[in-house]
């Protein structure tokens, strides 16, 4: 309903295609996944390219400005090489996505009035630097966290709470190692279960409280003997309250019924961003109020799980890589979507950008996630004072919420974020008042 109702008010084609299995979505999610590794990626990706071709019906997109994929999360754009693809998920908030998505897209001056550039150091001849001449020419504030400065806390909480209308992440990128855990206990309903999950884990020291933040990153491996990704068997699964008994008995309360442990070199999905100390994973649920983001993630297979995750929290777009890319490739298509397609449709500039790298070649790294309809636009708003107003409204509200709510965890968090902007905000004017 949605995606037809979006399709009329924008004058737009509406075609329906056949939905990929969820099983035969996620194994070709997984086989994009890992053209990183054996070598000859870009053949790999052609054959992988072509057999989604082969589900699409036979249809001349060539003929259209653009197309917009929407489904569950498969990057089809992938198999349309000839015209600027992007895709929405329906999943799990797509009315939110497009409202938000079609609000940025018609209030273009507020598209471009800050940036936050993430470069730990990880990646060497970074394009953070021209991309940062593109934006400072467009008038756009810029705020470059680079070496010591990019850990993740400082990220994390800068993305969290202050408002960045464009986002560009240069490191290296992946699932990261973990645990295999198995827990026998019985469940709300008195039946013996037996679940097995992988487990990501990423740590945080908090200044404020001296304490370490831990986060943790689940994915069920398997319940009761039955394979979590084998969809035939499950359908004869009672999984019931399983779930729920496990999540409700809380990370202490669970470890009593931990009896088994494994190492695991990779848990599939967890994907984290190497930041200067350590590897953050995000799990975001929202950016600071008003900001809408177009996040470059320019890093090897940044588009699995992150593409969902920044769009959930609020971008109206997200640009990641579907598998790894070389730094120079890295670059220059980093360079070409700032440097020489502003104020082009992201979708355009995404696809321009491509083409003019990898020219005559099949090869095809990126995706976009997003509404074909937002651009950077020149910035006509003082940013200074925009921050400046921002701060001294955020750190009010922090501290109302703070004073007027019974939750202890909520207020220690409310307190986190209000010193957190206390001393971001006497930074930022420190540096903008010797300017």
């Amino acid at each position: 309903m949605i995606a037809s109702n979006l399709a009329f008010a924008t004058d737009a084609s509406f075609l329906i295609i056949p939905e990929l299995p969820d099983s035969e979505e996620k194994e070709w999610l997984e086989e994009i996944y890992a053209l990183g590794s054996n070598g000859n990626a870009s053949s790999r990706f052609i054959t992988i390219r072509d057999r989604v071709r082969g589900r699409l019906p036979n249809f001349q997109f060539s003929s259209y400005k653009q197309v917009l994929f929407i489904g569950n999360g498969f990057p089809w754009g992938i198999a349309v090489p000839e015209c600027p693809t992007t895709h929405m998920f329906t999943f799990p908030d797509f009315g939110r996505s497009v409202v938000e998505g079609l609000y940025a897209a018609s209030h273009p001056e507020s598209g471009a009035r800050t940036s936050l550039l993430i470069h730990p150091g990880e990646v060497p001849g970074s394009e953070i630097e021209t991309i940062a001449d593109c934006l400072k020419r467009n008038r756009t504030l810029l705020r470059v966290q680079a070496g010591q400065a990019a850990t993740t806390r400082n990220v994390r909480m800068l993305v969290e709470t202050v408002p960045f209308d464009v986002i560009v992440i240069s490191t290296h990128a992946g699932d990261v190692s973990g645990s295999r855990i198995t827990y026998e206990f019985t469940d709300s309903e008195g039946i013996a279960r037996r679940l097995i999950i992988d487990e990501a884990v990423g740590f945080e020291y908090d200044l404020r409280s001296d304490k370490v933040m831990v986060e943790t990153f689940n994915r069920f491996h398997e319940l009761d003997g039955i394979d979590w990704t084998n969809s035939v068997a499950k359908e004869n699964l009672y999984i019931g309250t399983a779930i729920t008994s496990w999540v409700a008995m809380g990370i202490v309360g669970r470890s009593k019924y931990r009896v088994a442990s494994e190492d695991i070199p990779r848990v599939i999905g967890s994907m984290g961003l190497r930041m200067h100390d350590r590897v953050w994973m995000p799990a975001l649920h929202g950016f600071a109020p008003g900001c809408t983001p177009i996040v470059f993630n320019n890093a090897c297979s940044s588009w699995h799980r992150l593409s969902a995750t920044f769009m959930f929290a609020g971008a109206r777009a997200y640009v990641g890589a579907l598998f790894p890319v070389i730094e120079s490739e890295a670059q220059e298509v980093g360079t070409s979507f700032f440097q020489k397609e502003i104020n082009t449709s992201f979708s355009k500039a995404l696809w321009t950008s491509q083409n003019r790298t990898y020219q005559g070649q099949d090869r095809r790294p990126y995706a976009m996630v997003g509404l074909p309809f937002g651009s950077i636009q020149p910035n006509t708003i003082d940013p200074i004072a925009y921050l400046s107003n921002y701060y001294s409204q955020a750190i009010s509200d922090c501290n109302h919420s703070a004073e007027n709510t019974t939750s202890h965890e909520l207020r220690d968090n409310f307190l986190r974020y209000k010193d957190f902007l206390v001393k971001d905000a006497e930074t930022f004017r420190s540096i903008f008042a010797r300017n």
